[in-house]
């Protein structure tokens, strides 16, 4: 602000009401007392109604009111004042000019012009339009700054007052919520004399009546005179645009607007005009996201927009708008998938989760489908299932939507609860979607849903339906351009393939999935395929290209999903202990270990198992990085650690995707820890167990190795000749399955087989 002052002798500080610009202004002139030896001056116009009079204020303020002159009168006020400033280096600070800007403008020119070396700051709700102007616009505090203010001031009326754990979430919900203006905060720090933080947080809903004050002063004495002091300034039109707009929670285009505040006197070719004045008059904030209002003015607009009786008229355009905007959304979700869905309408929750409750209670099939649509996947996306279930459920409870937009809701609600482990009830809406789209008689909508019925079927483990519903999908929807969905088949049908031993296929179809993925933009679909792509190259011994597939997906994740990489560290330190890289691989244990005893959440996971087992990935590292160094017992204790997570998902009724081969592995990990210890029979036990959850999962590698796993206990004092036959049993179900174990991992097998030659000549 200081250097704004020192090239322009004109500064307007412009801001929102109780943003504070009065105490920045007085703080900054106090500051420059040595700079202006002429004088330096405050005069308060909130009081002058009359445009006419603003000279005699500034006469009474600088001490020239007198010798006849009437300080509230206008005659011969302008002259004096410019007399007495002329010779004069000094500043003038004119506060709250927002009701009287062009005359304001007009005055301070006057000013300038008959005392050259007079500097003027003032203060208003917008720009006063004057030549050679600049702009300094206040903004709200900051959030650290806010909440420094609040505390001050809450110390000030209450000594014993102290920010700490069971203060700091309110203060920061009351900062966010009050915007950050220091009129608003003061008020409320006011408060904690009679009332917790807490309280004062939960009742800002009511802003209004909560921070009623009886501070003194002609206007700022509650936060809704503030408000209303600058909505009065408003014209008419500009009002109706301003309570309008409120219903929007969110950054809005001009396009939105146009759309919801038009109707009735106000045109939609008047709607731009209209907004730029209230982004004028600081009742509108423009940013680079588009426009938006302060929490506290959106409050006054509705309260505004009730008083008017336009609420549920409204309310109504906007669910409208929001309704079409979510419905071309997800219907771009088969070409451009959930990352670019998600991408477009988040920075619109609010609304659309607003527009969608408004639509429910009103009715309204025909915005509640497709808005609950929208909300659904991005809750889906940041781990509330359970929500985007209810409000699907509410939304085609309703039975009045288009078929399009049922068959919408229907597929997207199947494919919820499938994901989420609800395997009966996401079979019944896949059905329920199957005959909706053979309704409609649309080609794409059946292959569509096609796509989804093979989920279903492949997650109730019958691959070879799954196999068959996806048949031929993945080359309809490349030749129509969905890439998105095209990847989905391709990776599904690669997981059967890896599953089924079919590595060749598998891996060329992950290929083709992560290529897909990637040109859609879409990470989780390209870190699930990739893990696909991964251990199929692994089971191959392409070990250089699985591990290319892992660093390409741990690239694109970057830094953007925090600890959920651990199942991409934990396949790559495997793939670079068969490398021959253990230090390499010793590190990215390292990495994924230390979210080993982190709380990794309960939703939002990916790949083969929920965010309720994500944590056995870090935990199956730090088990691996303890056998490198020797520590059996605490490489038990961690894989002991894993095996109670997985018990936990499963005591859960959902059935996560990968729960059975997962436990399948920790079971064969611990075996290995018993074979190591020279105890046959609970090596045996473990590896019996591992092949009935091998078995379950309806992986043929891993019912392999869970058999070899069974052959290492036997061999170590059991039944040798069994031991021999159940080796042969592997290495027959592995040639079926993709072919025999590439070198690097047949050390197991070959330790075993020489166990055995050694016991009475067995021979393998």
């Amino acid at each position: 602000m200081r250097e704004r002052l020192a090239d322009h002798r004109l500064v307007t500080l412009a801001g929102p009401g109780g943003v504070g610009k009065t105490s920045l202004a007085a703080e900054m002139a106090l500051g420059l007392l040595a700079a202006f030896p002429g004088g330096v001056w405050g005069v308060d116009l909130s009081a002058v109604n009359d445009a006419a009079r603003a000279p005699a204020a500034i006469a009474a303020a600088i001490g020239v009111a007198g010798g006849g002159l009437d300080p509230g009168g206008a005659a011969g006020a302008l002259p004096l004042v410019v007399e007495h400033l002329r010779d004069r280096r000094a500043l003038l600070v004119l506060d709250n000019c927002e009701h009287l800007a062009a005359p304001v403008a007009r005055l301070a020119e006057h000013l300038l012009r008959g005392a050259r070396e007079l500097r003027i700051v003032a203060t208003s709700r917008q720009p006063l339009g004057a030549a050679g102007e600049a702009l300094v616009d206040v903004a709200p505090l900051r959030e650290s700054d806010a909440v420094r203010l609040f505390a001050d001031r809450a110390r000030a009326v209450r000594s014993d007052f102290r920010l700490d754990e069971a203060t700091e979430g309110p203060v920061a919900a009351i900062c966010a919520g009050l915007d950050g203006l220091p009129l608003a905060l003061e008020l409320a720090a006011a408060r904690v004399r009679a009332l917790p933080v807490a309280e004062i947080a939960a009742r800002l809903d009511d802003r209004f009546r909560l921070l009623a004050s009886a501070r003194s002063g002609a206007r700022e004495r509650t936060l809704e005179d503030v408000v209303a002091w600058s909505h009065d300034l408003l014209s008419d039109d500009e009002r109706a645009v301003f309570r309008r707009l409120a219903v929007f929670r969110s950054a809005f285009a001009l396009a939105d607007a146009e759309d919801v505040a038009a109707g009735g006197t106000i045109a939609t070719a008047d709607v731009a005009d209209l907004l730029a004045a209230l982004v004028e008059r600081s009742m509108v904030r423009a940013g680079d996201d588009g426009y938006r209002m302060l929490e506290t003015l959106r409050a006054f607009g509705l309260a505004r927009l009730e008083e008017a009786g336009e609420r549920v008229e409204v309310a109504d355009r906007h669910a409208a708008h929001f309704a079409r905007r979510a419905r071309g959304a997800v219907g771009r979700l088969w070409s451009g998938g959930t990352d670019g869905v998600v991408a477009e309408v988040r920075a619109e929750r609010a609304d659309l989760a607003e527009a969608a409750r408004h639509a429910l209670r009103r009715g309204r099939a025909d915005w509640a489908l497709p808005l609950a649509g929208a909300v659904g996947l991005l809750e889906s996306r940041v781990g509330d299932v359970e929500a985007a279930r209810r409000r699907l459920d509410a939304a085609l409870a309703l039975r009045s939507g288009s078929p399009a937009d049922t068959l919408a809701a229907v597929r997207l609600h199947a494919s919820l609860l499938l994901l989420e482990g609800r395997l009966r009830r996401g079979a019944e809406a896949v059905e329920s979607a199957q005959l909706l789209a053979d309704q409609l008689g649309d080609e794409g909508e059946r292959d569509r849903t096609r796509a989804i019925a093979g989920l279903a079927l492949l997650l109730a483990r019958d691959a070879p339906a799954a196999l068959r519903a996806f048949a031929g999908l993945e080359e309809r929807f490349a030749a129509r351009g969905e890439r998105w969905i095209a990847g989905f088949v391709a990776g599904w049908t690669g997981f059967v393939s890896l599953l089924g031993g079919e590595l060749t296929e598998a891996r060329a179809r992950a290929q083709r999935a992560v290529e897909a993925f990637a040109a859609c933009g879409d990470l989780w679909g390209l870190l699930s395929a990739s893990v696909t792509l991964g251990r199929a190259a692994t089971a191959l011994g392409a070990y250089d290209e699985a591990a290319r597939a892992y660093e390409r997906a741990l690239a694109a994740a970057g830094d953007r999903i925090g600890d959920r990489v651990v199942p991409l560290l934990h396949d790559l330190g495997v793939v670079e202990v068969r490398r021959g890289a253990p230090e390499r691989a010793a590190a990215l244990w390292a990495r994924c270990a230390e979210a080993a005893d982190r709380d990794l959440g309960t939703t939002g996971g990916w790949v083969l198992l929920t965010a309720r087992g994500l944590r056995w990935y870090p935990l199956l590292a730090a088990g691996h990085l303890a056998g490198m160094r020797g520590d059996g017992a605490e490489a038990a204790r961690r894989y002991g650690e894993a095996q109670a997570v997985l018990e936990a998902v499963e005591r859960d009724p959902r059935d996560p995707i990968g729960l059975h081969g997962a436990m399948a592995i920790t079971l064969l990990l611990r075996a290995r820890l018993a074979e190591d210890g020279g105890r046959g029979e609970e090596t045996t036990r473990l590896a019996r167990e591992a092949l009935a959850r091998a078995q379950q999962s309806g992986d043929r590698r891993l019912v392999a190795r869970s058999l070899d796993a069974v052959a290492a206990g036997l061999s170590l004092g059991g039944d040798a000749a069994e031991a021999a036959r159940t080796m042969e049993r592997a290495e027959a179900l592995r040639r079926e399955a993709g072919g025999p174990l590439p070198a690097p991992e047949r050390a197991d097998v070959e330790r075993v087989a020489a166990r055995l030659r050694a016991r009475q000549g067995v021979t393998v």
